[in-house]
Protein backbone atom coordinates (compact mmCIF):
# COMPACT_ATOMS: atom_id res chain seq x y z
CA UNK A 1 0.00 0.00 0.00
CA UNK A 2 1.17 3.42 -0.51
CA UNK A 3 -0.80 5.32 2.37
CA UNK A 4 -1.46 9.36 2.27
CA UNK A 5 -1.45 10.64 5.45
CA UNK A 6 -2.79 14.36 5.97
CA UNK A 7 -1.59 15.64 9.35
CA UNK A 8 -1.73 18.80 11.51
CA UNK A 9 2.19 19.11 12.25
CA UNK A 10 5.30 17.46 11.56
CA UNK A 11 7.61 18.94 14.18
CA UNK A 12 8.90 17.00 16.62
CA UNK A 13 9.45 20.02 19.20
CA UNK A 14 5.93 21.00 18.52
CA UNK A 15 4.79 20.11 22.57
CA UNK A 16 1.26 19.15 21.69
CA UNK A 17 1.39 17.24 18.23
CA UNK A 18 4.82 16.33 18.36
CA UNK A 19 3.58 12.62 18.30
CA UNK A 20 2.66 12.20 14.92
CA UNK A 21 6.25 12.11 13.50
CA UNK A 22 5.88 8.80 15.51
CA UNK A 23 2.69 7.76 14.23
CA UNK A 24 3.90 8.53 10.64
CA UNK A 25 6.78 6.25 11.27
CA UNK A 26 4.62 3.56 12.78
CA UNK A 27 3.00 3.34 9.59
CA UNK A 28 5.51 3.28 7.55
CA UNK A 29 6.38 0.08 8.97
CA UNK A 30 2.61 -1.45 7.42
CA UNK A 31 2.94 0.33 4.35
CA UNK A 32 5.35 0.41 1.16
CA UNK A 33 5.28 4.03 1.14
CA UNK A 34 3.66 7.10 3.39
CA UNK A 35 3.35 10.23 1.78
CA UNK A 36 2.38 13.05 4.15
CA UNK A 37 0.34 16.01 3.61
CA UNK A 38 0.73 18.49 6.46
CA UNK A 39 -0.39 21.74 7.61
CA UNK A 40 3.20 23.15 8.54
CA UNK A 41 6.85 21.13 9.51
CA UNK A 42 9.16 21.62 11.75
CA UNK A 43 12.49 19.27 13.06
CA UNK A 44 11.27 15.74 12.46
CA UNK A 45 13.10 12.23 11.42
CA UNK A 46 11.08 9.59 9.04
CA UNK A 47 11.56 6.46 7.84
CA UNK A 48 13.17 6.36 4.17
CA UNK A 49 10.32 5.11 2.61
CA UNK A 50 8.39 8.15 3.96
CA UNK A 51 7.90 11.47 2.17
CA UNK A 52 6.64 14.56 3.91
CA UNK A 53 5.03 17.87 2.25
CA UNK A 54 3.57 21.16 3.87
CA UNK A 55 1.04 23.64 2.42
CA UNK A 56 3.06 26.47 4.82
CA UNK A 57 1.01 27.31 7.46
CA UNK A 58 2.02 30.27 9.55
CA UNK A 59 0.47 32.19 11.87
CA UNK A 60 -2.24 34.57 10.36
CA UNK A 61 -1.67 33.10 6.95
CA UNK A 62 -4.80 33.95 4.37
CA UNK A 63 -7.17 30.38 4.40
CA UNK A 64 -7.58 30.85 0.13
CA UNK A 65 -3.64 30.98 0.00
CA UNK A 66 -2.95 27.50 1.84
CA UNK A 67 -6.41 25.89 0.27
CA UNK A 68 -4.51 26.77 -2.80
CA UNK A 69 -1.33 25.51 -1.56
CA UNK A 70 -2.83 22.44 -0.41
CA UNK A 71 -4.68 21.21 -3.69
CA UNK A 72 -0.94 22.41 -5.49
CA UNK A 73 0.32 19.76 -3.33
CA UNK A 74 -2.15 17.18 -3.36
CA UNK A 75 -2.32 16.94 -7.48
CA UNK A 76 1.26 17.04 -7.32
CA UNK A 77 1.43 14.15 -4.93
CA UNK A 78 -1.38 12.50 -7.26
CA UNK A 79 0.93 12.86 -9.91
CA UNK A 80 3.99 11.48 -8.61
CA UNK A 81 3.23 8.38 -6.10
CA UNK A 82 0.85 6.03 -6.22
CA UNK A 83 -1.75 6.52 -3.69
CA UNK A 84 -3.92 3.68 -2.99
CA UNK A 85 -5.43 4.77 0.89
CA UNK A 86 -6.00 8.15 2.77
CA UNK A 87 -5.40 8.64 6.72
CA UNK A 88 -6.90 11.72 7.58
CA UNK A 89 -5.34 12.58 11.64
CA UNK A 90 -7.72 15.06 12.93
CA UNK A 91 -8.04 17.25 9.36
CA UNK A 92 -11.80 16.96 8.70
CA UNK A 93 -10.98 19.78 7.04
CA UNK A 94 -8.36 18.30 4.36
CA UNK A 95 -11.01 15.04 4.30
CA UNK A 96 -13.55 17.61 2.86
CA UNK A 97 -11.04 19.09 0.40
CA UNK A 98 -9.70 16.11 -1.10
CA UNK A 99 -12.79 13.61 -0.89
CA UNK A 100 -14.10 15.32 -4.12
CA UNK A 101 -10.65 14.82 -5.93
CA UNK A 102 -9.59 10.74 -4.05
CA UNK A 103 -13.09 9.81 -4.35
CA UNK A 104 -13.41 9.17 -7.73
CA UNK A 105 -10.27 7.77 -7.93
CA UNK A 106 -11.15 4.87 -5.66
CA UNK A 107 -8.96 6.43 -2.97
CA UNK A 108 -10.98 5.43 0.39
CA UNK A 109 -10.59 8.01 3.12
CA UNK A 110 -10.03 7.41 6.99
CA UNK A 111 -11.22 9.94 9.21
CA UNK A 112 -9.52 10.28 12.82
CA UNK A 113 -11.72 12.42 14.98
CA UNK A 114 -11.52 12.83 18.83
CA UNK A 115 -13.10 16.44 20.00
CA UNK A 116 -16.70 17.13 21.17
CA UNK A 117 -17.02 19.77 18.82
CA UNK A 118 -19.60 19.34 15.78
CA UNK A 119 -19.48 21.92 13.23
CA UNK A 120 -20.11 22.01 9.19
CA UNK A 121 -16.47 20.78 8.25
CA UNK A 122 -16.59 17.90 10.45
CA UNK A 123 -20.08 16.72 8.75
CA UNK A 124 -19.07 17.34 5.24
CA UNK A 125 -15.77 14.66 6.20
CA UNK A 126 -18.23 12.54 7.79
CA UNK A 127 -19.90 12.06 4.15
CA UNK A 128 -16.68 12.00 2.54
CA UNK A 129 -14.78 9.19 4.94
CA UNK A 130 -14.91 5.86 3.68
CA UNK A 131 -14.47 5.22 7.77
CA UNK A 132 -14.11 7.08 10.94
CA UNK A 133 -11.74 6.47 13.80
CA UNK A 134 -11.62 7.71 17.18
CA UNK A 135 -9.62 6.89 20.80
CA UNK A 136 -12.72 6.03 22.26
CA UNK A 137 -16.48 5.41 21.31
CA UNK A 138 -17.74 9.24 22.73
CA UNK A 139 -14.69 10.87 21.25
CA UNK A 140 -15.92 11.18 18.48
CA UNK A 141 -19.32 13.70 18.41
CA UNK A 142 -21.18 12.76 15.29
CA UNK A 143 -23.02 9.89 13.60
CA UNK A 144 -21.72 6.58 14.81
CA UNK A 145 -22.78 4.62 11.56
CA UNK A 146 -18.65 4.78 10.37
CA UNK A 147 -16.93 5.07 13.34
CA UNK A 148 -14.67 2.26 14.37
CA UNK A 149 -12.78 2.43 18.07
CA UNK A 150 -9.20 2.01 17.86
CA UNK A 151 -7.52 3.31 20.91
CA UNK A 152 -5.00 5.90 21.41
CA UNK A 153 -2.07 5.00 19.98
CA UNK A 154 0.47 5.38 22.60
CA UNK A 155 4.13 5.40 22.21
CA UNK A 156 4.30 2.78 24.94
CA UNK A 157 8.43 2.60 24.12
CA UNK A 158 9.25 5.96 24.94
CA UNK A 159 6.22 6.47 27.80
CA UNK A 160 7.85 3.85 30.46
CA UNK A 161 8.12 3.43 34.09
CA UNK A 162 10.99 4.48 36.19
CA UNK A 163 12.90 2.46 38.27
CA UNK A 164 13.85 5.66 40.67
CA UNK A 165 12.00 6.61 43.89
CA UNK A 166 10.91 10.48 44.09
CA UNK A 167 11.38 12.08 47.87
CA UNK A 168 8.75 14.51 46.69
CA UNK A 169 5.22 13.00 46.07
CA UNK A 170 4.56 15.21 42.73
CA UNK A 171 0.38 15.46 42.11
CA UNK A 172 0.94 16.25 38.47
CA UNK A 173 -1.39 18.01 35.65
CA UNK A 174 0.09 17.99 32.06
CA UNK A 175 -2.07 19.56 28.72
CA UNK A 176 -3.31 22.30 27.30
CA UNK A 177 -3.74 25.06 29.31
CA UNK A 178 -7.78 25.96 28.55
CA UNK A 179 -10.82 26.74 30.49
CA UNK A 180 -12.57 23.38 29.19
CA UNK A 181 -9.60 21.26 31.37
CA UNK A 182 -11.05 22.83 34.35
CA UNK A 183 -7.51 23.31 36.22
CA UNK A 184 -9.58 25.04 38.61
CA UNK A 185 -10.99 22.14 40.37
CA UNK A 186 -7.43 20.96 41.19
CA UNK A 187 -6.51 24.33 42.35
CA UNK A 188 -9.64 24.04 45.00
CA UNK A 189 -8.84 20.49 46.05
CA UNK A 190 -5.21 21.23 46.71
CA UNK A 191 -6.51 23.64 49.63
CA UNK A 192 -9.03 21.03 50.73
CA UNK A 193 -6.10 18.26 50.72
CA UNK A 194 -3.65 21.12 52.70
CA UNK A 195 -6.06 21.05 55.46
CA UNK A 196 -6.52 17.45 55.09
CA UNK A 197 -2.49 16.72 55.60
CA UNK A 198 -1.39 19.86 57.58
CA UNK A 199 1.99 18.19 58.05
CA UNK A 200 2.58 16.91 54.23
CA UNK A 201 3.04 20.61 52.64
CA UNK A 202 6.79 20.29 52.96
CA UNK A 203 6.59 16.52 51.13
CA UNK A 204 4.11 16.91 48.22
CA UNK A 205 3.64 18.90 45.63
CA UNK A 206 1.01 20.31 42.82
CA UNK A 207 2.66 21.17 39.31
CA UNK A 208 0.64 22.28 36.63
CA UNK A 209 2.74 21.62 32.81
CA UNK A 210 1.66 23.35 29.85
CA UNK A 211 0.99 25.78 27.33
CA UNK A 212 -1.92 28.56 26.75
CA UNK A 213 -2.29 28.07 22.89
CA UNK A 214 -4.27 31.29 22.61
CA UNK A 215 -5.60 34.24 24.17
CA UNK A 216 -8.83 32.69 26.26
CA UNK A 217 -5.50 30.21 27.38
CA UNK A 218 -3.75 33.00 28.59
CA UNK A 219 -6.67 34.53 29.83
CA UNK A 220 -7.47 31.96 32.11
CA UNK A 221 -3.90 30.90 33.31
CA UNK A 222 -4.19 34.02 34.98
CA UNK A 223 -7.33 32.96 36.13
CA UNK A 224 -5.50 30.03 37.76
CA UNK A 225 -2.22 32.16 39.20
CA UNK A 226 -5.01 34.51 40.90
CA UNK A 227 -6.68 31.50 42.29
CA UNK A 228 -3.70 29.86 43.65
CA UNK A 229 -2.86 33.54 45.53
CA UNK A 230 -6.15 33.73 46.80
CA UNK A 231 -5.95 30.02 48.15
CA UNK A 232 -2.00 31.35 49.89
CA UNK A 233 -0.99 27.66 47.52
CA UNK A 234 2.30 29.50 46.47
CA UNK A 235 4.41 27.22 48.13
CA UNK A 236 2.46 24.31 47.12
CA UNK A 237 1.45 24.74 43.39
CA UNK A 238 3.97 25.68 40.25
CA UNK A 239 3.03 26.68 37.16
CA UNK A 240 5.97 25.57 34.59
CA UNK A 241 5.56 25.42 30.61
CA UNK A 242 5.09 22.83 28.15
CA UNK A 243 7.52 20.14 27.70
CA UNK A 244 8.89 18.49 24.58
CA UNK A 245 8.07 14.47 24.60
CA UNK A 246 11.23 12.98 25.51
CA UNK A 247 11.53 15.30 28.50
CA UNK A 248 7.93 15.58 29.64
CA UNK A 249 8.38 11.44 29.93
CA UNK A 250 10.81 12.39 32.82
CA UNK A 251 8.14 14.68 34.50
CA UNK A 252 5.17 11.89 34.01
CA UNK A 253 7.69 9.51 36.03
CA UNK A 254 8.60 11.31 38.63
CA UNK A 255 4.54 11.93 39.48
CA UNK A 256 2.62 10.28 42.42
CA UNK A 257 -0.35 11.10 41.32
CA UNK A 258 -1.72 12.80 37.39
CA UNK A 259 -4.82 14.01 37.63
CA UNK A 260 -6.85 14.63 34.23
CA UNK A 261 -10.17 16.95 34.78
CA UNK A 262 -11.65 16.76 30.81
CA UNK A 263 -14.89 16.13 30.82
CA UNK A 264 -16.91 13.04 28.64
CA UNK A 265 -16.29 13.50 24.82
CA UNK A 266 -12.40 14.51 24.92
CA UNK A 267 -10.07 11.78 24.47
CA UNK A 268 -7.10 13.63 26.28
CA UNK A 269 -3.67 11.22 25.46
CA UNK A 270 -2.03 12.63 28.25
CA UNK A 271 -3.73 10.50 30.58
CA UNK A 272 -2.83 7.32 28.58
CA UNK A 273 0.79 8.50 28.42
CA UNK A 274 0.83 8.66 32.41
CA UNK A 275 -0.57 5.02 32.79
CA UNK A 276 1.64 3.93 30.46
CA UNK A 277 4.67 5.58 32.66
CA UNK A 278 3.26 3.50 35.40
CA UNK A 279 1.56 6.45 37.57
CA UNK A 280 -1.79 6.27 39.03
CA UNK A 281 -4.12 8.09 37.34
CA UNK A 282 -7.41 10.22 38.63
CA UNK A 283 -9.99 11.31 36.16
CA UNK A 284 -13.52 12.46 35.42
CA UNK A 285 -14.03 11.29 32.08
CA UNK A 286 -16.01 7.90 32.05
CA UNK A 287 -14.66 7.22 28.78
CA UNK A 288 -11.74 5.98 30.83
CA UNK A 289 -12.90 3.91 33.02
CA UNK A 290 -12.81 0.86 30.26
CA UNK A 291 -8.63 1.68 31.11
CA UNK A 292 -9.11 2.06 34.64
CA UNK A 293 -10.37 -1.53 34.61
CA UNK A 294 -10.28 -2.69 38.67
CA UNK A 295 -9.39 0.48 40.41
CA UNK A 296 -11.81 2.43 38.26
CA UNK A 297 -13.96 3.76 41.92
CA UNK A 298 -10.06 4.29 43.30
CA UNK A 299 -9.49 6.14 40.53
CA UNK A 300 -12.75 7.90 39.08
CA UNK A 301 -13.57 11.24 40.39
CA UNK A 302 -16.43 13.64 40.36
CA UNK A 303 -16.51 16.52 37.52
CA UNK A 304 -15.90 19.85 38.78
CA UNK A 305 -16.07 18.17 42.33
CA UNK A 306 -12.84 19.20 44.42
CA UNK A 307 -14.19 17.64 47.62
CA UNK A 308 -14.52 14.48 46.21
CA UNK A 309 -10.88 14.96 43.86
CA UNK A 310 -9.16 15.90 47.43
CA UNK A 311 -10.31 12.58 48.87
CA UNK A 312 -9.09 10.57 45.97
CA UNK A 313 -5.50 12.15 45.92
CA UNK A 314 -5.31 11.85 50.16
CA UNK A 315 -5.75 8.08 49.91
CA UNK A 316 -3.34 8.22 46.62
CA UNK A 317 -1.11 10.45 48.92
CA UNK A 318 -1.39 8.28 51.80
CA UNK A 319 -0.92 4.65 50.20
CA UNK A 320 1.90 2.84 50.74
CA UNK A 321 4.58 3.08 48.17
CA UNK A 322 4.19 -0.42 46.72
CA UNK A 323 0.21 -0.76 46.25
CA UNK A 324 0.76 2.54 43.98
CA UNK A 325 3.62 1.11 42.19
CA UNK A 326 1.08 -1.67 42.19
CA UNK A 327 -1.46 0.02 40.17
CA UNK A 328 0.86 2.11 38.05
CA UNK A 329 2.26 -1.14 36.16
CA UNK A 330 -2.20 -2.17 35.99
CA UNK A 331 -2.39 0.68 34.47
CA UNK A 332 0.82 0.54 31.93
CA UNK A 333 -0.78 -2.76 30.94
CA UNK A 334 -4.52 -1.41 30.29
CA UNK A 335 -2.99 0.63 27.86
CA UNK A 336 -0.25 -2.02 26.43
CA UNK A 337 -3.37 -4.31 26.05
CA UNK A 338 -5.75 -0.84 24.43
CA UNK A 339 -4.31 1.94 23.24
CA UNK A 340 -0.53 0.76 21.93
CA UNK A 341 0.82 2.99 18.89
CA UNK A 342 1.67 -0.82 17.55
CA UNK A 343 -1.99 -1.65 17.10
CA UNK A 344 -3.24 1.52 15.57
CA UNK A 345 -1.71 0.82 12.05
CA UNK A 346 -3.19 -2.69 11.48
CA UNK A 347 -6.42 -1.39 12.25
CA UNK A 348 -6.49 1.60 10.10
CA UNK A 349 -4.78 -0.21 6.98
CA UNK A 350 -7.78 -2.88 7.11
CA UNK A 351 -10.15 -0.36 6.55
CA UNK A 352 -8.24 0.41 3.36
CA UNK A 353 -8.84 -2.35 1.13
Amino acid sequence: MSLLIFNLAMNEDDTVLGFTVGWVNEFAKHADSVVVLSMYTGSFTVANNVKVYDIGWVPNARKAVLIANFYKKLFFILKHHRITGCFSHMQPLFTSLAGPILGPKGIKIVTWYAHPKVHPILKLSHLFSHKTVASVYNAYPYKKDKLVVTGQAIDTHLYTPSHATSTTQTVLYAGRISPVKNIETLIKATAILRRAMPLGTGSWRVKVVGDAPNAAGESYLSELVDLTNELKLNDLVSFLPGQKRQALVQVYQAARAFVNLTPAGFGDKVAWEAMACGVPTLVCNPDFKETLGKYADLLFFRLNDADNLAGKLLNLLQMPQEQSKEIGLYLRQQVLNLHSLEALPPKVLTLLP
